[in-house]
C-alpha cells in the first residue's frame, strides 16, 4: 500500500501537467451555482461547532453541547448523537425525538451557540507566501481575487496569473477543480468568484518546472486531505 501511495505522488506533476494544459479554463458564471445554492441551504453540523440545548421546566439539562472530532455530541439522558451533515432544525427535531423517549412531552430548543471557523486555502505564487500557512477566515462575501489579496496578493514575476486553480468539494461530495483566468477578473471586468468554506486557490507559476513542488507545498502540507485523497480526484474528476 504504500508503494501504491509512492507511486501515484511521484505520478502527480505529469497528471497535473496533463489536467491542466489540455481544459479548458472555466468562467465564473459557471460557479455561481455553487455559492447560490450554500447560501440558501440550511447550515450543516459541522466538528467543532458549540450548539445550546435547553428543555423547558428541566433546567438541569440545559448546557453547552460541543461536537466531536467524528461530528458527534453527548446529550445528557438520551446519550451520543451522530451530528455530521444534518442540518440544525433537522438534528433538533432528532433530539426532541429521544428525549419523547425519557421526558413527557419535552418542548427541547436547540440553538448555533457558535460555528468552528471556517477558512479558505491560498498558496502557489503569492507574495511573502509562508510554506505550511493555514487559511484565511471565510465569510459569505469571500471571493477568489479578495481572498488572492487577503494573503498578500500574487506575485507580479513569477505566478502565471491566466491559470489560477480552484480546488472545491463539490455537492456531490467529490473534488473538483477550476482553472480561472485572474486577468478577466482583474483587468477585463469579468465577475468574481464566490467562494465557498474549504475551497483551496492555487495561484500557478509560469513555468511548468514547479509543478513538483506544488504536490509537495501544496497537496501535502496545505490542504487537510490526505495525499491519496488527492491522487483520486486528479484521476477521476472532471475539469468544468
Amino acid at each position: 500500500m504504500r508503494r501504491t501511495n509512492q507511486a501515484v505522488l511521484a505520478l502527480l506533476p505529469a497528471l497535473f501537467l496533463l489536467c491542466a494544459c489540455g481544459s479548458p479554463r472555466t468562467k465564473p458564471e459557471v460557479l455561481l451555482a455553487d455559492w447560490a445554492a450554500f447560501m440558501q441551504g440550511n447550515y450543516q453540523v459541522r466538528p467543532g461547532d458549540r450548539l445550546e440545548l435547553s428543555v423547558q421546566g428541566v433546567p438541569e439539562l440545559t448546557r453547552e453541547i460541543r461536537v466531536d472530532p467524528q461530528g458527534q455530541a453527548a446529550f445528557p439522558r438520551i446519550g451520543v448523537i451522530n451530528c455530521r451533515g444534518k442540518s440544525v432544525g433537522g438534528l433538533r427535531a432528532e433530539v426532541q425525538r429521544a428525549y419523547a423517549q425519557v421526558l413527557t412531552e419535552p418542548q427541547v430548543s436547540l440553538s448555533l451557540l457558535e460555528p468552528v471557523e471556517q477558512v479558505v486555502y491560498v498558496g502557489g505564487e503569492m507574495r511573502g507566501f509562508a510554506t505550511g500557512r493555514g487559511g484565511i477566515p471565510y465569510h459569505p462575501g469571500l471571493t477568489l481575487f479578495r481572498a488572492i489579496l487577503a494573503s498578500g496578493g500574487f506575485d507580479p514575476v513569477t505566478a502565471k496569473t491566466s491559470e489560477v486553480m480552484l480546488m472545491r468539494n463539490g455537492r456531490d461530495g467529490k473534488y473538483h477543480q477550476y482553472r480561472i483566468d485572474l486577468n478577466e477578473i482583474a483587468y477585463e471586468g469579468a465577475p468574481d468568484v464566490p467562494l465557498l468554506p474549504n475551497d483551496a486557490i492555487f495561484v500557478q507559476p509560469s513555468g511548468g518546472a514547479d509543478v513538483a513542488y506544488f504536490v509537495e507545498l501544496y497537496i501535502r502540507r496545505m490542504l487537510p486531505i490526505s495525499a491519496g485523497g488527492v491522487a483520486g480526484a486528479y484521476l477521476g474528476s472532471q475539469w468544468d
